[in-house]
């Protein structure tokens, strides 16, 4: 589970990808590498948010990210806080699917 002291920090992140302000998003993500644990689930999670910042740079359509619209973040929302929760997934898997649903939450 996201520490207390990460949570203002990726809002910072969710905040300047939403603006497309990249090098702010990318140095947000260093604070919050530095501050994570070496725990598994932050493994997942920070990669998440790495895989969230390229294709927003390079304008990748075919990614996640470029394909979130407004009527569906709810229903992925739900789907990623599941996958979350899901008792068979390994460490890893829960903090990746968490940020994914952080994220959905912020927009």
């Amino acid at each position: 589970m996201l520490s207390r002291s990460l949570v203002p920090l990726t809002k910072s992140f969710f905040l300047a990808l939403a603006q497309r302000s990249f090098t702010e998003a990318e140095r947000t993500l260093d604070r919050i590498k530095e501050k994570a644990k070496s725990t598994e689930w932050y493994d997942g999670y920070i990669q998440a948010l790495e895989g969230m910042i390229t294709p927003l740079k390079t304008n990748n359509r075919y990614a996640l990210i470029n394909q979130i619209q407004a009527d569906k973040i709810k229903k992925l929302s739900r789907e990623f806080n599941s996958e979350s929760k899901n008792p068979f997934h390994k460490e890893f898997d829960k903090g990746f699917f968490t940020a994914w649903a952080n994220y959905l939450k912020h927009l």
